[in-house]
């Protein structure tokens, strides 16, 4: 079966901020909350929920790899500001 044009896409596309995957997320888990979609339409929600999640979530541990940078620099245990030598994603 042929999916309508009006679909919204179900890879997000990599400029696409983190909130507004996370908001996505949340509207997939409202529609399929309230039982009102037909299983074929439910799979494709979960299989688009379950891709976006799982990029969200390599997104969130790049971010969080960031601040441990931050928060392990400084002999003394302070902070201090270093550029990250990491991978960008």
């Amino acid at each position: 079966m042929a999916k309508k044009s009006t679909d919204k896409p179900t890879t997000p596309p990599e400029d696409v901020p983190l909130e507004q995957e996370i908001a996505r997320l949340e509207e997939i888990v409202g529609q399929l909350e309230s039982g009102e979609t037909s299983l074929e339409k439910s799979i494709d929600l979960y299989a688009e929920g379950h891709r976006i999640g799982r990029k969200a979530l390599q997104r969130l541990e790049g971010l969080e790899r960031r601040i441990e940078v931050v928060a392990r620099e400084g002999a003394d245990g302070s902070l201090q500001t270093v550029e990250f030598e990491g991978d960008e994603e």
